[in-house]
């Protein structure tokens, strides 16, 4: 059975897992700088993922897979209008085309696609730290 964490440990990692969306989100950059853009758009993807799971955290729903943190987020974020339409198209967006990217042969992206998924990874990460 797992233990409930206490709300001190709760915002740690909700702050953690923030910081770390942010610091994913300059790795993005950082490979896009060597027009490496399929590793570009996996870290953007990773960037929201992160910021994603920290919003589940801040109340209190778990999700263990990456398809179970989409549907949550769907469901509790998006469809109540919490947060707007638009950031949900472009969470499932980022995902695809990072499984895309990292799975399908002959899928390659460039600097027109890295720089349209950058901006909806921006907007994720925006979007969920003005909520939180």
């Amino acid at each position: 059975m797992k233990q409930e964490m206490d709300d001190k440990s709760r915002m740690d990692l909700i702050a953690y897992r923030l910081k770390r969306s942010e610091e994913t989100l300059e790795e993005a950059k950082f490979t896009a700088s060597g027009g490496f853009y399929n590793a570009a758009i996996n870290r953007l993807y990773y960037s929201s993922y992160y910021a994603v799971l920290a919003l589940l955290l801040k109340d209190k729903i778990n999700a263990s897979t990456h398809s179970g943190v989409k549907s949550m987020f769907h469901l509790n974020y998006i469809l109540t209008g919490k947060l707007p339409r638009e950031i949900g198209k472009y969470f499932s967006t980022l995902m695809e085309s990072r499984q895309s990217g990292d799975y399908e042969d002959f899928s390659y992206y460039d600097e027109d696609d890295y720089t349209r998924l950058l901006s909806m990874a921006n907007s994720i990460f925006e979007s969920i730290s003005n909520y939180i």
